[in-house]
């Protein structure tokens, strides 16, 4: 049986260790939004240019 102190050990190491994988996860997450809002944008800009040729004819 580990010692009190080992096991509060383990615990805040644990804790910390959960909160560098949330972290990784969100960060992650905001990075694939930005992308997917990059993504969005020029498909709107490619999207709007046939009906300028169109216009200009």
């Amino acid at each position: 049986m580990p010692s009190p102190a080992a096991a509060l050990a383990f615990a805040v190491a644990g804790f910390l260790l959960a909160m560098v994988v949330v972290g990784l996860i969100w960060v992650d997450g905001e990075r694939a939004a930005k992308r997917d809002r990059i993504e969005r944008v020029r498909r709107r800009d490619h999207s709007k240019v046939p009906s300028i040729h169109s216009a200009s004819r």
